[in-house]
């Protein structure tokens, strides 16, 4: 069970690659293009980051694990969302 728990970011950013790529190469128009890529990219690292937070604090909570893993695991996510806000908000690419 901790190595299910521990593996969890892992799986979360397997997951975010697989959004991003089923969104942009599968889900994309006739014509290969996506609507619009930023958006994806920002709703994707804001998911990914939340998902993060929620388990780091899940695990916090429930003191599975020693307190420095979750709270490395919360800051990159914390990261990850103001990533994603700043890519929406400022249009950074």
């Amino acid at each position: 069970m901790r190595l299910l728990i521990l593996s969890m970011p892992a799986v979360f950013m397997c997951l975010g690659v697989n959004w991003m790529l089923f969104s942009t190469m599968l889900a994309g128009q006739k014509t290969g293009r996506v609507n619009s890529l930023r958006r994806t990219f920002s709703w994707m690292s804001i998911g990914i980051g939340g998902a993060f937070v929620v388990w780091a604090a899940i695990v916090m909570f429930s003191d599975l694990v020693k307190i420095a893993y979750p709270i490395v695991i919360m800051a990159v996510g914390l990261l990850l969302m103001v990533q994603g806000w700043a890519f929406n908000k400022f249009k950074l690419f």
